[in-house]
């Protein structure tokens, strides 16, 4: 197990969350980290997924075309 230390400045919102969810502070900052870590690799992936589309020389769709499609499935 690894021990780490928070700074004031990010201890007191997790206090203050602490307090108002009558969660422990210590579950609150290893759901943080857990999503921050979950997060740092999705954005690799997307990253990764991005350079192979750039890579493949296929034509990109526009947001409009994308948006009018949603739009009609949906039936906005």
């Amino acid at each position: 197990m690894t021990t780490i230390s928070v700074p004031v400045e990010l201890e007191a919102p997790f206090l203050d969350l602490a307090q108002r969810t009558g969660r422990a502070m210590d579950d609150l900052i290893w759901e943080a980290m857990a999503n921050y870590l979950e997060d740092m690799a999705d954005a690799e992936d997307a990253n990764r997924l991005y350079r192979e589309f750039k890579d493949s020389g296929e034509p990109g769709i526009s947001w409009e075309r994308v948006k009018a499609e949603l739009d009609l499935k949906h039936g906005l």
